[in-house]
């Protein structure tokens, strides 16, 4: 099997495996449960991006055929602010506010799975997810005014209606972003692919693909080896040179402004997204810049 198509694969597959992954982590923490929102502390940097002029909220929603959960989005006035929701492959479904939601910019929003058929209240807006489960992060600008900011954001809530079946995360091997998974990524394909709709456009071509790689390395000990190899001395180090490279543009040694969220068929930079920065917004709601060297490419160290 050729190496460019192992490299696609494997790249294409890793994005998925890094939201179930950040979906195992998150369950772990004291208290969660799907359908609550997390009110994350001020300050606290605890968390993928974090600015320190708002107040975050987060949360994941899992849904069924017969049981929305309803968002409730308090009016906010004179700052900024946005409940995000991902989905499970970390592209943006919605971003609710008074830019991107005008007619309904607050207020009740029903989260449904796509295709159920449910009967909902006449003041409540039906917002179709991709899959069971989204992800919601919500963000309220301080502005000064630190005590208000938090009052809002505790009037962001998720109410399931009835008792939705939540299914687990795939189960895969867990890893750190310096030392990612390997050749038994493969060995999870189906599980990972079958466990959540990709709506990009490129997303049958690719799963067949995995799937290839994937019968590759069942074949026998010596195809496993072969693509372990491949993909730690080339693949893992393209990959990671392309985070700090290629994926975004470079201004004087700060990277940023590509176009993340919604990545079409660049499944490589939607890979590199949720390694290097998880849940990232669109363009048209925030442009993310960050460095570490300075232009004449000395490495910061202060």
């Amino acid at each position: 099997m050729d190496a460019r198509t192992i490299a696609d694969a494997f790249v294409y597959l890793l994005s998925r495996a890094l939201v179930v992954r950040q979906e195992h982590i998150d369950r772990k923490d004291e208290g969660f449960a799907y359908n609550q929102v997390k009110y994350n502390p001020l300050g606290s940097a605890d968390f993928v991006n974090p600015n320190f002029d708002v107040a975050y909220l987060e949360g994941w929603i899992a849904v069924d055929d017969q049981h929305p959960v309803i968002l409730d989005v308090p009016q906010v006035k004179g700052r900024y602010y946005t409940a995000q929701l991902l989905d499970e492959w970390g592209e943006v479904i919605a971003n609710i506010n008074e830019r991107t939601f005008p007619s309904k910019p607050f207020g009740k929003f029903a989260l449904c799975k796509p295709g159920s058929d449910v009967r909902l209240r006449s003041d409540t807006v039906r917002i179709d997810l991709h899959s069971s489960k989204a992800k919601l992060l919500g963000r309220v600008e301080l502005k000064g005014d630190p005590e208000g900011a938090v009052a809002l954001q505790r009037k962001f809530t998720l109410t399931a209606q009835g008792t939705p079946k939540v299914a687990p995360p795939p189960e895969i091997p867990m890893f750190p972003n310096d030392r990612l998974i390997g050749a038994e990524l493969f060995d999870h394909a189906d599980a990972l692919m079958a466990s959540a709709l990709d709506v990009s456009p490129h997303a049958a071509d690719m799963q067949q693909k995995v799937r290839a790689a994937a019968d590759h390395i069942a074949s026998g000990a010596a195809a496993r080896r072969e693509v372990d190899s491949l993909l730690r001395e080339k693949v893992i180090p393209e990959f990671k040179a392309f985070i700090f490279t290629s994926a975004m543009q470079d201004h004087d040694g700060w990277i940023g402004g590509a176009a993340g969220g919604n990545y079409g068929c660049n499944y490589w930079l939607r890979a590199a997204v949720n390694h290097a920065g998880i849940w990232a917004n669109t363009p048209d709601e925030v442009i993310y810049f960050t460095t570490n060297r300075d232009r004449e490419g000395r490495r910061l160290d202060g």
